[in-house]
C-alpha cells in the first residue's frame, strides 16, 4: 500500500540480491493505478460489471490497466438461494471498491420462484432477517439495488406483471427496507433503480409513481442501453444523451436529493461509432447530466459485445476519455457522496434549465384552402402562402440516431401545409440519399422511412400536458416503396386505416409525399380559424440497411409521440 493513498503500487518483478548476483523471483504483480484522495465534488466515479470480475479481482485490474483509471465500485448479481456475500465484500473493500450488490428476487432466474404478494405475505421473512443481519456484521458501506427494472415487463416483480402495480411496488421496497433498519443494517446504500423507458409505455407504468419515499432510497439508479442494430435487438443506434436524457430529467425534476447513478449501462457496435460514441458521452456527461455521480459500465459480450477492451479502438476511446480529473475513483467517497449531493441539489435543478428551455416554440399560421388540390405526387400546385416550414442538418433535431443523420443531402424536407373544411393537407418534399426504403406497414411504419404528424384535436387541453388525451392523434403516414407497398396512412389511436389519400413520387434529391386526411379521423374536429391547435412533424429515415436509423424533427424531442408538451403549434387562418 502507498503510504497516506488509496491504491497499489506495479511491480514488474521483485529480485533477490546475494552477494553481485541476482536472482528473479519469477512473481508478477498485477497493476493496480495509484488512486490519491478524489476531491472533485462536480466528478463522476467509475464502476463495473463483468463476468466474475468481483470474485477475481485480477479481471478488474486487467480492465483498469487498458483504460488508464481505477474503478470505484464493482458491481455484480445474486439471486435469492445466495448467502450475503460477506468474503467477496472484504476483498472489494480492502482494495478500494465499493461493492455493488444487484440482489436478484428469484431462485436461479426462475420467475416462478418469486412475486411481491409472496414477500408481503411474510414467506420470505426468514431469509431476508438472516441477510440483513450478515450484512450489519459486514459493517461497512455497500450499494444494494433491489427491483431493478421494475417498470420493464422481464422480472417476476416488475410493475408489469403477477398482478403488481406501483403501489403494490412501493410496500414491497419499504418491506425490505424496513427489515434492514430493524437490524441495524444501516450499511447498505440503497439504489432504486428504473430502466431508461417503461416497457409497456403506458401511463400507469410511469416509473416516479413507484418511488419509495426518501427515507427509504439513497441513490437512484438508471439502467439502458444502446443495441444498435444487433439483430434480435434492433432499437436503432441511439446517442447516450438521448438514452438517458428523459429518465435523468424527470428524475432531478421529482427527487432532487438523491444522487443518481448509471447502475448499468453500455454501448454495443452494430450499426454506428463505438468510440464516437464513447466519446461524446465524455463530452455530454459534466455538461448535460452533472448529477450523475457514478456510471457503471456492463462489460459483458452478451446480446451484443458490450465491452470497452473487447476491442483496441475502443478501449483507446475509453482511455481517452477516462483519464479525465472529471472521473473518479475512491470507493470511500463515493459511499459518502450523499451530503455533498444534497449540498449541491440546486446546482444540478439549474443545469436542466437549457435543456428544458429547447426552442423557443412559436405558432405557424395555416391558410385555408381556396382551391381543390389533386393529389398526385406534385407540390408544384400549391398555393404560394401555403404554410412552409423546413426541417434541416444544421437547424434540426436528430432525435435518434446521432451521427447517424450525417448532413441535409443524408435527410431533409421542406413541409407544407393548408386544410379546407373536410381535410388537412400536407405536402413533403423530402431530401433523402436513399429513398422509399420500408419494408413495414401499419403501425410499424415508423421503421421504415416515414412521416410522422401528431395533432391536439382539444382547445381545452393543458398545452402543457405530458400524456395523450383521448382527442390527442399520432398518424404515421408511410410513402410506400415506389414498388410493390403503397402509400399508407394510418391513424395509431384507431388502429386504421386513415380516411384520405396518400400519393409519393421518386425525385432527383429524395421523394415528394403529397397527402389529405380527413377531419373525421380526428374526432371529427371542427375547425376554429384563429385557434392555435398543438401539432409536430417527424421525418424517419431507414436508409440502405432497410430500418430507421435517424429521425429528424420539427420540434421537441424524440418522446413528441407521447408528450404534447414539446409539440409546435399552428393557427388555421381563413
Amino acid at each position: 500500500m502507498v503510504d497516506g493513498e488509496k491504491g497499489w503500487l506495479e511491480l514488474d518483478d521483485v529480485k533477490l540480491m546475494s552477494g553481485e548476483k541476482s536472482v528473479s523471483a519469477g512473481r508478477k504483480f498485477k497493476t493496480y493505478p495509484v488512486v490519491s484522495k478524489d476531491t472533485n465534488e462536480d466528478g463522476c466515479y467509475l464502476g463495473v460489471f463483468g463476468p466474475g470480475y468481483a470474485q477475481s479481482l485480477d479481471k478488474v485490474a486487467d480492465l483498469e490497466s487498458r483504460i488508464g483509471k481505477k474503478f470505484a465500485q464493482v458491481m455484480w448479481y445474486i439471486n435469492w438461494s445466495s448467502e450475503f456475500p460477506a468474503d467477496v465484500c472484504t476483498g472489494l473493500a480492502e482494495k478500494g471498491y465499493i461493492p455493488h450488490i444487484t440482489w436478484e428476487a428469484w431462485i436461479n432466474g426462475d420467475k416462478a420462484s418469486f412475486n411481491l404478494d409472496q414477500l408481503l405475505a411474510g414467506k420470505w421473512d426468514g431469509y431476508v432477517t438472516t441477510w440483513a443481519r450478515a450484512a450489519k456484521a459486514y459493517g461497512k458501506p455497500f450499494f444494494l439495488r433491489w427491483g431493478h427494472e421494475f417498470n420493464g415487463n422481464w422480472y417476476p416483480w416488475s410493475i408489469p406483471l403477477n398482478g403488481n402495480d406501483p403501489g403494490k411496488f412501493v410496500k414491497a421496497y419499504r418491506y425490505l427496507h424496513d427489515i434492514f433498519k430493524k437490524e441495524g443494517a444501516t450499511n447498505a446504500l440503497w439504489i432504486w433503480s428504473v430502466n431508461n423507458a417503461s416497457y409497456p409505455d403506458e401511463d400507469w407504468n410511469v416509473f416516479l409513481k413507484a418511488y419509495p419515499g426518501d427515507a427509504y432510497v439513497d441513490w437512484v439508479g438508471i439502467d439502458g442501453y444502446n443495441f444498435g442494430h444487433q439483430p434480435g435487438f434492433d432499437y436503432g443506434w441511439n446517442a447516450f444523451a438521448d438514452i438517458f436524457i428523459d429518465a435523468y430529467v424527470a428524475i432531478v425534476q421529482n427527487i432532487p436529493d438523491k444522487p443518481l447513478m448509471l447502475s448499468e449501462f453500455a454501448s454495443g457496435t452494430v450499426g454506428g461509432d463505438k468510440v464516437k460514441w464513447i466519446q461524446q458521452m465524455g463530452a455530454d456527461l459534466p455538461v448535460k447530466f452533472p448529477a450523475l455521480k457514478s456510471i457503471v459500465w456492463f462489460n459483458i459480450d452478451k446480446e451484443t459485445d458490450w465491452t470497452l477492451d473487447g476491442d483496441e479502438k475502443v478501449a483507446e476511446a475509453a482511455y481517452s476519455v477516462f483519464k479525465d480529473a472529471y472521473f473518479c475513483s475512491s470507493g470511500d467517497d463515493l459511499a459518502g457522496i450523499g451530503p455533498k449531493f444534497r449540498k449541491n441539489r440546486q446546482k444540478y435543478v439549474e443545469a436542466l434549465k437549457p435543456m428544458l428551455a429547447a426552442e423557443e416554440k412559436s405558432t405557424l399560421s395555416v391558410g385555408k384552402l381556396k382551391k381543390a388540390l389533386k393529389i398526385d405526387g406534385d407540390l408544384s400546385d400549391w398555393p404560394a402562402d401555403a404554410a412552409v416550414f423546413m426541417i434541416s442538418r444544421e437547424g434540426g433535431i436528430a432525435a435518434e440516431g446521432g451521427d447517424a443523420w450525417k448532413d441535409d443531402a443524408d435527410l431533409s424536407a421542406k413541409i407544407k401545409i393548408t386544410w379546407d373544411a373536410d381535410s388537412l393537407y400536407l405536402g413533403c418534399d423530402v431530401t433523402d440519399d436513399s429513398p422509399l426504403v420500408t419494408k413495414f406497414k401499419n403501425s410499424d411504419s415508423w421503421q421504415g422511412d416515414c412521416v410522422e404528424i401528431v395533432f391536439g384535436a382539444n382547445l381545452k387541453d393543458d398545452p402543457k400536458r405530458t400524456s395523450f388525451s383521448g382527442d390527442d392523434f399520432q398518424m404515421l403516414l408511410n410513402p410506400g416503396n415506389g414498388k410493390d407497398l403503397k402509400p399508407i396512412l394510418w391513424n395509431m389511436a384507431t388502429s386504421k386505416a386513415c380516411k384520405g389519400e396518400g400519393l409519393s413520387v421518386k425525385t432527383a434529391q429524395g421523394y415528394a409525399f403529397e397527402i389529405r386526411i380527413d377531419w373525421t379521423e380526428f374526432n371529427n374536429v371542427k375547425i376554429k380559424p384563429g385557434a392555435v391547435y398543438g401539432f409536430n412533424l417527424a421525418i424517419d429515415d431507414a436508409d440502405a440497411k432497410g430500418s430507421r436509423e435517424s429521425q429528424a424533427l420539427w420540434f421537441g424531442k424524440k418522446n413528441f409521440y407521447k408528450d404534447p408538451s414539446v409539440w409546435n403549434r399552428i393557427k388555421f387562418t381563413e
